[in-house]
């Protein structure tokens, strides 16, 4: 059986937490200062309608020279067409793109002049860097698709019921590379152990638990959640612990 979005106990997610779950992503775009403050732009594969928009806006921008990105439209999401970005900030900074493999089929960035300041092409590890005083206005053009291969999933674990003695696998699929968790929580939302928290690559994956918790206690019959996060994404699933 299968859930989304648990947070533990009766706590209830926000209506920007559960749209941005359910955008689905061709990239996003990371802006790093000197100071190592990062901040990221996301860029969504699909259109996103007025009501998307106002859901997905933030508050207002913090005090000139502090770093911020932003659409033009105050969210942290651009969308497939011509965007107005607003990056704030002072001094040194380094844009970098990073591309779900066969999502972005172009992807282009303009100074507030119309040059082209960078097109990205997929596999590429270049970056570009600026130097801003109290920030810069561009203009960022993409168009793109996602590959049906590609998605994010939590997938049913195996065996399941099962015994701490016999341990489970629990298989999982991320559509883009990023900074990704696996928690086992009880059924009042306490966390009993991580799985994983590192870096993971695009596609399919499985990670084993030994019906164990973070100090190698085996755990209590019952249920429990595992809980995914990747990214701005989220997705959880009930599995049986038997004596």
């Amino acid at each position: 059986m299968q859930t989304s979005g648990f947070t533990g106990g009766l706590v209830s997610k926000t209506a920007y937490q559960r749209l941005s779950e359910e955008i689905t992503l061709a990239g996003y775009l990371t802006v790093s200062s000197n100071d190592g403050t990062l901040q990221a732009l996301y860029l969504s594969a699909e259109p996103m309608d007025a009501e998307a928009t106002d859901i997905l806006q933030l508050p207002f921008r913090p005090p000139t020279g502090l770093p911020d990105i932003r659409t033009e439209l105050g969210t942290r999401y651009a969308v497939p067409g011509t965007n107005e970005i607003l990056i704030q900030g002072n001094g040194e900074i380094t844009l970098a793109f990073h591309g779900v493999p066969g999502a972005i089929i172009r992807c282009t960035l303009f100074d507030s002049q119309g040059e082209i300041l960078y097109e990205y092409s997929e596999g590429s590890n270049q970056a570009l860097t600026l130097n801003v005083r109290n920030g810069v206005r561009l203009r960022l053009q993409y168009s793109a698709r996602v590959p049906e291969a590609l998605r994010f999933a939590l997938n049913q674990n195996f065996p399941n019921p099962f015994r701490v003695s016999s341990g489970t696998n629990i298989p999982y699929e991320l559509e883009y590379q990023g900074f990704t968790e696996i928690e086992i929580h009880d059924i009042l939302g306490r966390k009993v152990r991580t799985l994983i928290s590192l870096n993971a690559s695009t596609g399919k994956h499985s990670v084993y638990w030994d019906g164990r918790n973070d100090v190698g206690q085996p755990v209590l019959p019952g249920l429990y959640v595992v809980q995914l996060t990747s990214g701005t994404k989220s997705q959880s699933m009930i599995l049986s612990v038997v004596k």
